[in-house]
């Protein structure tokens, strides 16, 4: 998948879609580091909620922090991440 880099607002976040609508992912950026997770909770596979601060889960309630780090159980293991590579003005997300 390939995002421009413009797409980001100020916010330094951007939630983007698969082609086929399959998968969520929120990508993050501090500086020139970037950080991409898939949105679906580790613990029985629930969408999440992207909140200010953190990832919510609506089933269950575990919350995650941007980069996919457990903050709150039931959920123990972290969000699947995806590599993120820059080239030129654009980002490629590979899982």
């Amino acid at each position: 998948m390939r995002v421009p880099l413009s797409a980001f607002g100020e916010e330094g976040r951007l939630v983007v879609v698969s082609a086929d609508g399959a998968s969520s992912y929120l990508i993050s950026h501090h500086g020139e580091d970037f950080v991409a997770v898939e949105l679906v909770c580790t613990h029985r596979g629930c969408g999440l909620q992207v909140r200010a601060q953190e990832l919510h889960c609506p089933c269950h309630g575990s919350r995650f922090s941007p980069g996919g780090e457990v903050l709150e159980g039931p959920a123990r293991r972290p969000l699947k991440t995806l590599n993120v590579t820059r080239k030129g003005d654009e980002l490629h997300l590979e899982s």
